[in-house]
């Protein structure tokens, strides 16, 4: 008696995963004067005119910060000053800061911001499909192709810099270059931005107890970064 098996097979010649993602490359500075000094807490203070930007900034960074678990107080600087308190002083500032734990202030910036084009190579995948009768197979394929076309990658340039809330010196500096997917947003960069300047307070001795060290926003270059 002959048995039936159904079975599927999939030949995959090469794919790309749809996901956004971005890498971020940064240089830092620490003045000597704050050598040996670690951060209690932090309000972090997206300088973006735009307020959907300015949410997305803020959110990212303690998010990311949370998530690392580096045991300090993190704020976004909507909590302190938010766009419906455009006249607040500078003492009010500083008294609200002290209130909630705050010694520094890191503020980031966009420097600037452009695309470039890169061609994907095309590619395919095959599906196959069929049944096995006894020892006959039976069954259709389809092949799908990718590529063939040039895609749009972003690159922005920031600027991250920490202030010590009790003289606002500034503490520390760095400049950065994210490059991003054809499908990454301003939402992936901003998480790889998040992750490399944490990695950066961490390496510069300004951050303590950070958890999973590894930069996890490293992704495989589908279209030559």
């Amino acid at each position: 008696m002959k048995r039936y098996k159904p079975i599927a097979v999939v030949l995959i010649g090469s794919m790309l995963v749809l996901m956004g993602c971005a890498t971020t490359k940064i240089t830092s500075f620490c003045d000597p004067d704050y050598q040996g000094t670690t951060i209690e807490g932090a309000m972090v203070a997206g300088l973006f005119g735009d307020l959907e930007t300015r949410q997305k900034t803020e959110g990212a960074f303690i998010k990311v910060f949370n998530e690392r678990g580096i045991g300090i107080r993190v704020i976004p600087s909507m909590k302190l000053a938010p766009p419906t308190r455009p006249d607040i002083t500078e003492e009010e500032m500083r008294s609200a800061l002290k209130q909630e734990g705050i010694s520094m202030i890191l503020a980031v910036q966009l420097t600037d911001a452009y695309s470039q084009e890169s061609y994907v190579p095309e590619s395919s995948y095959t599906e196959v499909q069929g049944s096995v009768w006894g020892n006959t197979f039976q069954g259709t394929s389809s092949t799908q192709k990718f590529g063939g076309f040039y895609v749009s990658k972003p690159t922005m340039l920031f600027k991250v810099q920490l202030y010590d809330t009790e003289n606002y010196r500034m503490v520390w500096t760095s400049s950065s270059l994210t490059r991003g997917d054809a499908f990454a947003d301003f939402d992936a960069m901003v998480k790889s931005l998040a992750h490399a300047t944490l990695i950066k307070l961490y390496e510069d001795g300004l951050i303590k107890g950070v958890r999973n060290m590894k930069v996890e926003d490293t992704t495989p270059d589908w279209f030559g970064h």
